[in-house]
């Protein structure tokens, strides 16, 4: 899920199920990261990959992967 910002920056939400060992019932952790867009191609909504980069600035460590 994307949420956009800035025109370069979208926040994306992280999702990770898990299952519990006691009770065997899944837990969702989310976890918003602030991703870097320069082609400024998500709008908000839609689903983006990212992956993990170099820091653009003092929260984005995260950039959206395009398929080529």
């Amino acid at each position: 899920m994307v949420c956009k910002v800035c025109p370069t920056t979208a926040v994306v939400a992280l999702r990770s199920v898990r299952m519990h060992r006691l009770y065997k019932r899944r837990t969702v952790a989310m976890l918003r990261v602030f991703a870097h867009d320069p082609r400024r191609t998500t709008s908000a909504g839609s689903t983006a990959m990212v992956r993990e980069c170099r820091p653009f600035s003092r929260t984005k460590y995260w950039a959206v992967e395009y398929s080529a």
